[in-house]
């Protein structure tokens, strides 16, 4: 995972004004790789993901590469909202618990004490 480093594109707008557009390896010098990996690698996997779509199946492939992303998204988000009702139901049956055993507790005592004052 990466980014581009605007100080460096920034640098090369205020050099290069006179120049129309900048060469790949003045672009991929702007790349930050945020694993702390080096560059050389961040640079093969965009060039990579750069090359996958082209061809006489790229169209296919960028569409199969969309809905992967997409059916992706949603799982993750069903898994959180999965997650989060799961929190709520064992939120609300520990609170039953607990108020059936005061309850029951409470109950236990009434009868004790009842019993103790019968036997006086």
């Amino acid at each position: 995972m990466g980014y581009v480093d605007g100080k460096r594109v920034a640098a090369f707008a205020e050099d290069e004004i006179g120049i129309p557009t900048l060469t790949v390896e003045q672009l991929m010098s702007c790349l930050v790789d945020l694993r702390g990996g080096d560059q050389a690698r961040l640079v093969k996997d965009k060039k990579m993901k750069m090359n996958y779509n082209k061809g006489p199946f790229g169209k296919a492939l960028a569409a199969i590469m969309i809905q992967k992303t997409w059916r992706m998204y949603a799982a993750v988000k069903a898994y959180k909202l999965l997650k989060y009702k799961n929190k709520c139901a064992s939120i609300i049956q520990c609170a039953w618990m607990l108020r059936r055993r005061f309850f029951d507790t409470r109950n236990e005592i009434n009868v004790r004490v009842f019993t103790c004052f019968a036997n006086c």
